[in-house]
This record gives C-alpha cells, sequence and structure tokens, in this order.
C-alpha cells in the first residue's frame, strides 16, 4: 500500500522560463490537463501531493522513502549555442542550489522544438524531509526557452513513519 504516483503539467499559464548559465527553478503550475493526483499514496491522498505547486517542491512522505522521478521539458528556442542543459535536484532552503543531491545533463540538439526528459531515482533522508527538493535547470552557455513542463513521481518503496 506504499507505492502511488503523481503526474504534474505545467498549465502554461506562468510564462515561458529562460534558461540561461545561471541556475533557474523548474516551476509548474499545475494547471495543465494532463495533471493527475488521484493515485497517489494512500496515506496522502486527498490531504496533500508530492509536488507542491505554491513552493515548485518535491515533498517526500516518510524518512527512508523512495522515488522515481521523470522530468519532461520542452525546448522552444536556443540562443547562444548551449551545447547542454544541467538539471540539480537541491534540498537546500536558498534560492539557489546549496544542498544538491542528484544532477543530470541533457545534450541540447540542433532543431526546435525539441523535448528533453530527465529520469532518475531519489531517497529521503532528514533533510529532504524538512526543506522538501527544488529543481533548478541551467545551461553551459548561451540561452533556452522552456515550455510544456511536467514532472511524474513515483513512490517506490517506504519503511512507513
Amino acid at each position: 500500500d506504499y507505492a502511488g504516483w503523481e503526474h504534474v503539467a505545467d498549465g502554461l499559464s506562468t510564462p515561458a522560463l529562460t534558461i540561461d548559465s545561471t541556475p533557474s527553478l523548474l516551476t509548474i503550475d499545475g494547471l495543465g490537463g494532463i495533471s493527475e493526483s488521484g493515485y497517489l499514496p494512500k496515506e496522502i491522498l486527498g490531504i496533500t501531493n508530492l509536488f507542491n505547486t505554491t513552493t515548485n517542491s518535491i515533498m517526500p512522505i516518510y524518512l527512508g522513502d523512495s522515488y522515481d522521478l521523470r522530468v519532461q521539458l520542452k525546448v522552444d528556442s536556443v540562443s547562444g549555442n548551449p551545447s547542454r542543459m544541467d538539471l540539480q535536484l537541491d534540498i537546500g532552503v536558498g534560492a539557489t542550489p546549496s544542498i544538491v543531491i542528484s544532477s543530470q545533463s541533457a545534450a541540447i540538439k540542433v532543431g526546435v522544438p525539441a523535448y528533453i526528459i530527465y529520469s532518475f531515482p531519489i531517497f529521503s533522508l532528514s533533510t529532504f524531509i524538512s526543506n522538501g527538493g527544488k529543481i533548478f535547470l541551467n545551461t553551459n552557455t548561451g540561452s533556452l526557452t522552456v515550455t510544456d513542463r511536467t514532472i511524474f513521481i513515483i513512490r517506490t518503496s517506504s519503511v512507513g513513519s
């Protein structure tokens, strides 16, 4: 009974994100028509979510839980020839990454629009439980514009409360 998932999509009511070499917070408003929160783990179903759209934070449930994440982004325009976009999952409390627990890079290919997908497992210890986790994006050079933004979170294991 520990498993469950949530899919959060941006409704594009917020402006496109411009990502450059300075880490930017990934924002997703949850208003997209393909958002789904009816299959959350039973202990939080109808109470809270795995992704908080107000703080744009991943909110693990219990110490020791593990999750799989998939972040999908649509790149609509590119400027200055970036060759990669980096993602950092940060569990610090600041406006910039300070306690990065996972990071990935994706190559920027020629031609837009293009989709970039990051997929990785994570686990939750005390700092993650206290602060939640925020996703930051940056390029190695230049900039790009990201529109369609989704996050899919699956709880894969739990040791309970």
